[in-house]
């Protein structure tokens, strides 16, 4: 899967979280907005 195609899922809320995901998100006190926009934003560095 593209960055590409990954930001755009994003976008259009099409994703979940599993279980642990979320936990550990809830444990770390990180919003899904604070994921959302890191994963809007991001870059491949090394490919």
């Amino acid at each position: 899967m593209d960055v590409e195609k990954i930001k755009k899922l994003i976008t259009k809320e099409k994703y979940e979280f599993l279980k642990h995901a979320e936990r550990e998100r809830e444990l770390d006190m990180i919003s899904t907005n604070e994921i959302e926009n890191a994963l809007k934003n991001c870059e491949i560095i090394v490919d």
